[in-house]
């Protein structure tokens, strides 16, 4: 089947933006919760990007995975919640991860959020 033939009916700009902003709304609760104060009193590797850049790339990635999620569902795919779900379970792993790091300091938690959802 051509790629065009399983789309559903053409571009949906409210789910596209649906979509988007819910994963950049996840992306900022998780900023939020997490906080800063963590980060800041981290041993970095000399290579590390400037800090600047990480809102940045995150903010493209959030934007990215939006999009791809808006992408399952607007295909005619019957597995498509399927597909979505761990999208979602994916979304909260992100936005708890750090919280436990950043805001609270557990790194073992946050390791073992890490590695469940891998």
């Amino acid at each position: 089947m051509h790629d065009l033939e399983k789309r559903r009916y053409g571009l949906h700009l409210g789910a596209l933006a649906a979509f988007v902003v819910g994963a950049l709304v996840v992306g900022a609760v998780g900023n939020f919760l997490g906080g800063k104060a963590t980060f800041d009193g981290l041993q970095t590797p000399p290579l590390t990007p400037p800090e600047w850049v990480f809102p940045v790339v995150w903010t493209v990635l959030y934007i990215l995975m939006g999009i791809a999620a808006y992408l399952v569902w607007n295909t005619k795919d019957v597995n498509r919640t399927a597909l979505l779900r761990p999208y979602f379970a994916q979304l909260a792993v992100n936005m708890l991860w750090s919280l436990f790091f950043f805001r609270w300091g557990a790194e073992f938690y946050a390791k073992s959020i890490i590695i469940t959802a891998g």
